[in-house]
C-alpha cells in the first residue's frame, strides 16, 4: 500500500498509475472531471473553470462549477450543463432581437424549467458553501415536491414524478461491497494472506539484524514528523491563498488555518 501511495503521489513514477491532484480533497469537480477554480478548461459559454471556485448540483447527480454558491431560492433562474447553458443564451439572444427582453426572459425560464425536466439544470436553489460544493439547506425531497408543483403550474407534464439523484442507500453500498469481496475472495485470501505471512517471515529474520531495529524506528519517527510538519505548512498557506482569493467560506479558511496549527503542534510531541 505504500508503494502504491508513493505511485499516485508522483514519488515513484508509473506508467499505470496517474499522479494524484490533492488539490480534489477540498474543491468540487465537474461532470467532466475538471476540478473547480483550479482546472484551465474552457467551457461551452467561453467561461474558464479557474474562475469557477464552486460546484452545484444537477438533477442527475452530475456536478457543475459556477462563479458563487446561490444564497436564496430562485425557480426562474437555472444553472445547467455547459453545452445546455450555452444553446438556452443563444436561443434567448435571437429572440430578444426578434421579439423583445420580456420574450427573452420568457423563453430563458421556459427552457431552464424544461431542461430541468429532464435533468440538464437545476434552479437556484438556497445552499451553504462545503468543501467547494453547494449543498442545499432544505431536503431533497422538499426541493422534488416543489419542483414537481413547478411543473404542474407550467403545465409542464413529465413522463412520471420529478425526482432528484441521490447517493445510493447504505443497505445497497454494503451488498456491492460485499458482492466485491467474495468476487475477489481468492485474490484476498489466497495472495493477500500468503504474501502477508512470507513478508512477515522476512520481517522476523530482519529485525534480528543488528541496528535494523533502531534504523526502522527512528526513519519512521523522522517520517511522521516531516510529514506533519510538511502538511502543516501546505494547510497554512493555502488557507492565506484561500483569504487572499476571497472564493472560500470564512469557516473553511478558519478551520485549515486552525489544522495547519494542530498538526505543526502534534509534529512536536
Amino acid at each position: 500500500m505504500t508503494g502504491v501511495g508513493f505511485a499516485v503521489t508522483g514519488v515513484i513514477e508509473s506508467n499505470t498509475l496517474n499522479k494524484g491532484n490533492p488539490e480534489r480533497l477540498v474543491n468540487g469537480m465537474d461532470y467532466h472531471g475538471n476540478i473547480c477554480g483550479i482546472s484551465n478548461y474552457v467551457t461551452s459559454r467561453g467561461e474558464n473553470v479557474m474562475n469557477l471556485p464552486k460546484a452545484y448540483f444537477l438533477p442527475s447527480g452530475l456536478t457543475i462549477c459556477i462563479p458563487s454558491c446561490p444564497m436564496e431560492k430562485n425557480f426562474d433562474k437555472f444553472y445547467c450543463q455547459y453545452e445546455i447553458q450555452a444553446e438556452i443564451e443563444q436561443r434567448v439572444a435571437i429572440v430578444a432581437g426578434n421579439a423583445g427582453i420580456d420574450a427573452a426572459n420568457n423563453t430563458q425560464k421556459s427552457l431552464g424549467l424544461y431542461y430541468t425536466s429532464t435533468k440538464q439544470c437545476m434552479p437556484h436553489l438556497k445552499t451553504t458553501p462545503y468543501l467547494g460544493y453547494c449543498r442545499p439547506d432544505v431536503p431533497i425531497e422538499v426541493v422534488e415536491g416543489d419542483l414537481n408543483q413547478k411543473f404542474a403550474n407550467e403545465s409542464l407534464h413529465t413522463s412520471s414524478n420529478f425526482t432528484i439523484v441521490q447517493e445510493e442507500p447504505k443497505g445497497t453500498f454494503f451488498d456491492k461491497a460485499m458482492a466485491d469481496a467474495k468476487t475477489s475472495r481468492y485474490v484476498i485470501f489466497g495472495f493477500g494472506l500468503g504474501a502477508a505471512m512470507i513478508l512477515g517471515l522476512i520481517f522476523l529474520v530482519l529485525i534480528q539484524t543488528p541496528g535494523v531495529l533502531t534504523t526502522m524506528v527512528w526513519s519512521i519517527v523522522i517520517g511522521i514528523f516531516i510529514g506533519l510538519i510538511g502538511a502543516g505548512h501546505y494547510m497554512s498557506r493555502k488557507s492565506a491563498i484561500w483569504m487572499a482569493q476571497g472564493i472560500r467560506d470564512d469557516r473553511e479558511i478558519i478551520g485549515l488555518f486552525w489544522l495547519s496549527r494542530i498538526s505543526y503542534v502534534a509534529s512536536g510531541l
